[in-house]
């Protein structure tokens, strides 16, 4: 073994390189020595002896040194054809890009793990415009504690204020508001949201858009108030129907903490709602 470290010092080669690295190394020692070109610096700390070179390539190279040192590998390594020193080198070498793939699966399989194991939504409902959830976690463990029937909520929050004033407008950050727009839009097109709950101005806005579902008959088997009902007319109706219920004054909400700026809260069901019956038995519990 000293021999062969030896080998490897007279070539200027680090400990267990492969043998592509060692015969590269070998022709450029053949060509320095053959027009002896080698500077003075690299005869002062190299070997430029043509028959010690040649002795160190012969030992690196001979097929009874690799079985050698082939031997003081474990029985995995040597069936791979690595030696422990050249499984030690590739380590050295890709031990930052060996760390990103096994940090890059762990988070795959977490996903996959979270993606898979968590129950899938029968109701969802998404909290729009000026009205804020602090804490939706809450809202779906208390909606099952009331409504044992609705498994899992999903809630998706899209928060934006509609105080246009000039003072405002400079200070808005308008990729945000963007974003949010065009979030809000996408909730509305898609058909995975049954309820939202949303300030009135906001109420207002989207009503032109005939995505909200008539309450009419709602709201007369439930006895709602007058002074609650959101109505509207829509582009192809002739007269106005029930399409909100102002729920402001909600116990339910105050409890998980769902809140306005003081513009009033209306609950709607979207049009085409998956969960419409669960979506019913939600507005009910707001009604408390």
């Amino acid at each position: 073994m000293a021999d062969r470290n030896r080998a490897y010092e007279v070539m200027g080669l680090d400990i267990g390189v492969d043998r592509e690295q060692i015969e590269k190394r070998y022709e450029l020692l053949l060509k320095k020595c053959r027009t002896g070109s080698f500077s003075d610096s690299e005869r002062s700390e190299m070997v430029t002896d043509i028959d010690e070179i040649n002795k160190a390539y012969r030992l690196l190279t001979s097929p009874e040194s690799n079985e050698n040192e082939a031997a003081g590998s474990s029985p995995v390594l040597r069936k791979l054809g690595f030696s422990e020193k050249k499984a030690g080198n590739f380590f050295y070498y890709y031990k930052y890009h060996i760390l990103v793939c096994v940090l890059g699966a762990i988070a795959l399989i977490y996903t996959v793990y979270t993606f898979t194991s968590k129950p899938n939504p029968d109701l969802r409902v998404a909290v729009m415009g000026e009205v804020f959830c602090l804490n939706q976690g809450t809202i779906s463990k208390k909606v099952h504690e009331n409504v044992p029937q609705i498994k899992e909520v999903s809630i998706d929050d899209v928060t934006f204020s509609h105080n246009k004033t000039l003072k405002d407008k400079n200070r808005r950050d308008v990729q945000y508001e963007y974003a949010t727009s065009l979030k809000a839009s996408a909730l509305f097109a898609a058909g995975d949201i049954d309820v939202i709950i949303m300030d009135k101005t906001t109420f207002d806005i989207y009503r032109k858009h005939s995505v909200y579902e008539k309450l009419d008959n709602l709201v007369k088997e439930l006895d709602v108030e007058k002074e609650k009902l959101m109505v509207a007319k829509f582009p192809d109706e002739n007269q106005e129907h029930v399409y909100g219920i102002e729920v402001s004054s909600s116990k339910f909400l105050k409890e998980v903490k769902v809140a306005d700026r003081g513009k009033g809260m209306v609950v709607i069901i979207k049009r085409d709602a998956k969960y419409y019956d669960k979506a019913v038995e939600f507005i009910k519990l707001l009604l408390e």
